[in-house]
């Protein structure tokens, strides 16, 4: 579907306005189509007609548009209605045979918003939510953008800004925008962000702006577009540009097309995704930050300390000091937030670890001293090289954790992570 809509954009670019016309009656057709490339498919349609001299295919359209919820979407589609009686007396039908010339300074203006595939759609569960935005996360830090940017881009479309983790699904998917090359999707995403009431939010935005190229920045964003990015300022955001007061109209058939269309519904705040979420974030809820905090600390040396000094060399001190390395086992099984289970799974992973170096350790404490002898006497260059990797593993192994508790307890959204060579990988966490 996204190729036949991005073949008809370069038809109609080309100035072929009659191919143009064919492919988007016929992606608007398809019963399978979703929701924003049905935007996008309706916007184009409307310039499409308009280009082709279909004055009054392209004011139908415009009026069923007009009447959409969204006050964008009627914005735009009542400015487009005023070019109709401009448009279709200087405008003559163009054939098939049309010379590929380049796009006018008019059309140019219309083109569509960068951000048009993030409009949004049904609200996901919370559920659905955590699992996408995970899946966007792991996807991108293995750098495989273009599937980062499918599941960042359904958490923008199925989350809104009452989720807690929505800024860092957004300061991601620019992440992944920029990687894939996309430069004019980041710096829209970026400008959106600058609107934001948050404070960190537009201060990442302006910073990750500078490494965006800058010849591409403008002030402003384009508003004169086909499709519009739902905003803070809209409550009511349409699953589609149908009219939401007239009545349903005969489904088409495959290869038809009619400007009206039936309507969907509309998210409402009864739908919207997680009333719990709306309220941890007005209330500053630090939890996921203690939870994240709480499991990379309980693991670290500055614990092991505490309950020295606590117990002394007792056996509460012995239990509690196994019993602690259960706790991100404990914080990973429970919680459902997956910036604090991404935490917990790096803490396990980090947990594991030491229980299976301890073993070693202890069965096998009298071969470890028997090889390194052996070493020594008959190549002692390579004793201290092992001597020196054992020396620089045991400090980081014992300051990772408290770095890692530091930080993601001040730093809302953060993952810490330890590296390969560090910990064993038992549980997946890219």
């Amino acid at each position: 579907m996204a190729d036949s809509l991005q073949s008809g954009i370069q038809a109609l670019k080309k100035g072929d306005a009659l191919s143009a016309i064919q492919i988007f009656e016929q992606v608007c057709s398809e019963t399978t189509i979703n929701v924003q490339d049905q935007f996008q498919a309706q916007g184009w349609l409307v310039r499409a007609y308009l280009k082709a001299g279909r004055s009054s295919q392209a004011e139908a359209l415009c009026q069923q548009l007009i009447q959409a919820d969204n006050p964008k979407i009627r914005q735009w589609a009542a400015k487009m209605l005023e070019k109709v009686p401009a448009q279709s007396a200087a405008i003559q039908p163009q054939s098939k045979q049309t010379s590929a010339t380049a796009p006018s300074d008019s059309f140019s203006g219309d083109l569509p918003h960068p951000l048009a595939r993030l409009a949004p759609t049904e609200p996901l569960t919370p559920e659905a939510v955590e699992q996408i935005l995970e899946e966007g996360i792991k996807r991108l830090r293995k750098r495989d953008y273009r599937a980062a940017i499918a599941a960042l881009e359904d958490f923008i479309r199925g989350a809104d800004d009452s989720y807690p983790n929505y800024a860092w699904g957004k300061t991601s998917l620019a992440k992944a925008y920029k990687g894939n090359e996309q430069y004019e999707a980041a710096i829209a995403l970026c400008q959106e962000m600058l609107e934001t009431d948050r404070e960190s939010t537009r201060a990442w935005a302006r910073d990750f702006m500078k490494t965006l190229p800058g010849d591409l920045i403008n002030p402003t964003l384009e508003q004169n577009t086909p499709i519009f990015v739902g905003s803070k300022e809209t409550t009511d955001r349409p699953d589609t540009l149908s009219p939401s007061k007239s009545p349903p109209q005969q489904k088409n058939r495959p290869g038809e097309f009619s400007s009206s269309t039936a309507p969907l519904k509309t998210r409402t705040d009864s739908t919207r995704t997680g009333q719990s979420y709306r309220q941890r974030a007005a209330a500053k809820d630090l939890t996921p930050q203690a939870l994240s905090g709480l499991a990379h600390g309980c693991i670290s040396l500055l614990a092991s300390l505490l309950l020295f000094v606590l117990f002394a060399d007792s056996i509460a001190a012995n239990v509690l000091g196994l019993l602690r390395m259960a706790v991100p086992v404990v914080i990973l099984l429970r919680t459902k937030d997956p910036v604090v289970k991404a935490n917990a799974k790096e803490a396990t992973n980090y947990a594991i670890t030491a229980i299976v170096l301890l073993i070693i350790v202890y069965l096998g404490s009298f071969f470890l001293a028997l090889g390194a002898a052996a070493i020594l006497i008959g190549a002692w260059p390579i004793f201290l090289l092992i001597g020196l990797f054992i020396l620089i593993y045991s400090i980081a192994f014992s300051i990772w954790p408290i770095y890692a508790a530091v930080v993601s307890a001040r730093q809302l959204g953060r993952i810490v992570r330890y590296p390969n060579w560090l910990v064993l990988r038992v549980l997946d966490t890219k």
